[in-house]
């Protein structure tokens, strides 16, 4: 959920000079439809929460995902965008990043890490992870 609380910040503030977003999921109309049941759905709107394996999932969150308008909020970023995404993420599949990157009009890269799940933790995936950073942010702060 950081990526979509700082694509929401910097597209309604634009204060950051340059983004790093890992795995974003701003793509939650989909993905929930992905991770959960109609019945949970349902289940959800009637109890006002859903427990899932992923932790507590609120009927305001669920409303605000089945909302969010990712393409519009993206297009008003101005600054640079690095993403990251493990290419065996099964939580999040890479072609949200991928969509993600079409969307956003200012200057953006996506960069894949083969052998990284969602996590990213694998002590390799985190190497990558820094060594693309350090990259990014010195070519877009320094």
């Amino acid at each position: 959920m950081g990526g979509a609380v700082a694509v929401l910040f910097q597209a309604q503030c634009q204060k950051a000079n340059t983004l790093i977003l890992l795995a974003p999921a701003l793509q939650q109309k989909e993905l929930l439809q992905n991770w959960y049941s109609k019945k949970q759905i349902i289940l959800c709107q009637k109890e006002k929460y859903l427990d899932t394996p992923r932790g507590r999932v609120g009927m305001g969150y669920l409303a605000d995902a089945l909302t969010f308008g990712w393409r519009e909020t993206v297009a008003k970023i101005a600054s640079p965008v690095l993403i990251i995404h493990g290419q065996k993420d099964d939580d999040i599949p890479v072609k949200y990043s991928r969509e993600l990157l079409k969307a956003i009009k200012a200057d953006k890269k996506l960069e894949i890490i083969e052998s990284a799940d969602h996590g990213l933790e694998s002590y390799q995936a985190k190497r990558e992870i820094l060594k693309h950073s350090y990259s990014w942010l010195n070519k877009h702060l320094l």
